[in-house]
């Protein structure tokens, strides 16, 4: 009798579930909001591990369904024996076909599209000191003379002159942006900085990346990453401005800027290269641990300014990452995250080879603090794995 009343209670409470959901669905955002820690409830009811044997990153994913604000969510582990540690939450995975969901990845593209310059760098393709002035014969005379001497190395270490506080960083937004389509555009710019002089995080200099990646190889960015990287790792595609197979649903509820509108109106074009790839994060997990491993120039290369700070945050970039330390730890972590309108992505590594790869539908519940606490939980994670 026991059991029949606590089904019943869970059927009815589940019930009052889709009907939030349903709500947010219809666009009423505080509704949604005030029915969240219902629904966050029974998300945590559905979260399912596997190789977790002392459930730590089930309470990562706990964590990130109640304080991050994200229902939906995966999260990959990979330790120093290249064992795989997956755990996912959601209902929409009781659902999918092929039970494998995967998530709008944001910035932690430019993982990849910096991981694909470097191998041309390798091949003698290309040179970290190439500058844009001898790749692109678009640009003939600048306004600006240091736009032409850009060198690779600048754009992928975000030192390339573009300022996103200064000139808004409108790539997401803008449907007639000029990169990566218009590179005579760079004629017409002045720069915030002189290349090289401080780092200034930037989508921009990405998605020039992504044209370079267009012009030494005479193949379309997508189509060159796609031979590249997709065929083996299967889940990886690029989002359009509707959802794709298997793909979660992006969950803007929490978002103070973005709306429903922001998804639709996405440059998906322009942002191919910064922000555009859908992964699965147990698959994007052994991607991102063989590119690590590989020969020659890794993700983990590069050397970050002498006078950055390592126990800051989005101050230490190198080649694609970013490295931070805990004050009074020597540890050095490589980090990159990522956010779309009501997608958030996240991934830590260390030249260990250890490699932690958070996806989830969602925005932060408490804009100034949840990721920042949220990034700290991981990387307490990751220092509890020895192995």
């Amino acid at each position: 009798m026991g059991f029949l009343i606590k089904f019943a209670a869970t059927g009815l409470l589940g019930a009052i579930t889709l009907v939030g959901i349903h709500i947010y669905v219809m666009g009423a955002e505080s509704s949604s909001r005030i029915l969240y820690p219902l629904q966050s409830f029974f998300y945590e009811k559905t979260i399912v591990c596997t190789g977790d044997t002392d459930n730590r990153l089930k309470a990562l994913n706990s964590y990130a369904i109640n304080e991050l604000g994200t229902l939906d969510v995966q999260l990959a582990y990979i330790d120093l024996n290249a064992d795989l540690t997956v755990c996912e939450s959601g209902f929409g995975r009781l659902f999918s076909a092929e039970k494998k969901r995967r998530f709008r990845v944001a910035s932690v593209t430019k993982l990849i599209t910096a991981d694909a310059i470097l191998s041309l760098v390798d091949s003698g393709s290309l040179s970290l000191d190439s500058q844009l002035g001898d790749i692109f014969f678009e640009i003939k005379a600048p306004v600006d003379l240091r736009v032409k001497k850009i060198t690779i190395k600048q754009l992928l270490n975000h030192s390339a002159g573009f300022d996103r506080e200064i000139n808004k960083d409108d790539l997401m937004e803008d449907a007639t942006h000029w990169c990566p389509t218009n590179i005579s555009y760079l004629d017409n710019i002045s720069l915030d900085f002189t290349p090289g002089d401080k780092t200034r995080y930037s989508n921009v200099a990405y998605c020039i990346l992504g044209a370079v990646i267009t012009r030494i190889t005479r193949v379309p960015y997508p189509e060159y990453i796609e031979k590249k990287y997709f065929q083996k790792y299967s889940s990886l595609d690029f989002a359009k401005s509707s959802l794709i197979k298997n793909e979660v649903a992006p969950d803007i509820r929490f978002d103070e800027y973005y709306n429903d509108n922001s998804l639709e109106n996405l440059n998906y074009h322009s942002i191919e290269s910064s922000a555009g790839l859908v992964a699965n994060a147990g698959e994007l997990a052994l991607l991102l641990r063989e590119l690590i491993d590989k020969e020659g120039l890794t993700l983990l290369s590069g050397d970050s300014p002498q006078d950055c700070n390592i126990h800051n945050f989005y101050q230490c970039y190198g080649f694609a990452f970013y490295k931070y330390q805990k004050r009074n730890q020597k540890h050095t972590y490589f980090i990159h995250g990522g956010y779309l309108p009501g997608s958030m992505a996240l991934v830590v590594a260390d030249k260990n080879g250890k490699v932690l790869v958070f996806v989830g539908s969602g925005a932060p519940q408490k804009p100034m603090t949840g990721k920042i606490n949220f990034y700290l939980k991981a990387l307490d994670y990751f220092d509890s794995k020895q192995h």
